[in-house]
C-alpha cells in the first residue's frame, strides 16, 4: 500500500480573523505530488487548521486516486486536529471541516511541533 504524507498548516490572524489554509503532499519516498495555499476569508485558527487537512484530502481524491487506497500520515502543527485524527479527543461535529475518511488504522496523525516565536 502506498503512503502519502500530508504536511499541513492553517492560521488567523486574530481568531476569528483573514485566515489561510495550506498542504504539501509527498509519496512515503518524498516526492511532492502537490502543493497549494488557500485564502478562506475570515474564520477561526482552528476551522483554517482543519480545512488544511480538508483541502488535501480533497486533493487526493480528485488529483491522485490512482494511488488509493493509501496509507495517510499527516503532520501538524496543530495538536487538535492530530489528537482527533488520531482518535485521542473526540470530533462533536465532522460536518464542519473534516473529511469523511476513515480511520480504521490507515490514517494518522503526527504532531509536527511549533515553529519558535517569530
Amino acid at each position: 500500500m502506498e503512503k502519502i504524507i500530508i504536511n499541513t498548516d492553517g492560521a488567523a490572524r486574530g481568531n476569528p480573523g483573514p485566515a489561510a489554509a495550506s498542504f504539501v503532499i509527498r509519496k512515503g519516498s518524498g516526492e511532492v505530488l502537490a502543493k497549494e495555499g488557500v485564502l478562506l476569508g475570515e474564520t477561526t485558527n482552528n476551522v483554517a487548521e482543519y480545512m488544511a487537512v480538508k483541502i488535501a484530502f480533497d486533493k487526493i481524491v480528485q488529483d491522485f486516486s490512482g494511488i488509493l487506497p493509501a496509507n495517510v500520515e499527516v503532520l501538524s502543527d496543530s495538536k487538535l486536529i492530530v489528537e482527533q485524527l488520531s482518535g485521542n479527543f473526540k470530533i462533536k461535529d465532522r460536518t464542519d471541516c473534516l473529511p469523511p475518511y476513515s480511520a480504521d488504522g490507515k490514517l494518522s496523525g503526527r504532531h509536527a511541533g511549533q515553529p519558535g516565536p517569530r
